[in-house]
């Protein structure tokens, strides 16, 4: 108890959206779609600077098409300093999409300046790694792999 999370991860499945970058930040978010539907409530509170996580279940991707859009209209991405994006599962790729779902993504938030991290092993899945929302994190992002201290 009381010993602080340290996650070394090598070359993810998706390290090619990635992009390199250190930030220090509080850890916020969780689920796309709750997140989503929390704008613009007190509950959804954007730390300058932090970091945000975002993965879903059961989504289809043109519905978190639209939900991440909603995130960049609304400014999200120009008050945060990181982005972690963890596993998006259970859904199928929608052929009448111009491409998939994480890479979708990616086309929204590529424009930012920070640090982003794809397919970090966290959400609805077996292999699930911890997260402190509310804490500060460290995340840093090498091609070689992705680094968390919190």
């Amino acid at each position: 108890f009381g010993r602080s999370l340290h996650y070394e991860l090598p070359v993810v499945e998706h390290q090619h959206l990635n992009r390199p970058g250190t930030v220090t930040g509080r850890l916020f978010g969780g689920n796309l779609s709750v997140f989503t539907s929390l704008l613009g409530t007190k509950y959804a509170k954007i730390p300058k600077g932090g970091i945000l996580f975002l993965e879903d279940i059961g989504e289809e991707p043109y519905k978190v098409d639209r939900m991440i859009h909603q995130l960049y209209l609304a400014g999200v991405f120009d008050r945060i300093g990181g982005l972690i994006i963890g596993q998006f599962t259970d859904y199928k790729e929608d052929p009448e999409m111009h491409s998939s779902l994480l890479q979708s993504l990616h086309d929204v938030v590529k424009e930012a300046d920070l640090p982003l991290c794809f397919g970090f092993p966290t959400g609805h899945v077996r292999a699930n790694y911890p997260l402190l929302m509310g804490l500060n994190a460290t995340l840093t992002v090498t091609e070689s792999g992705i680094h968390l201290t919190q």
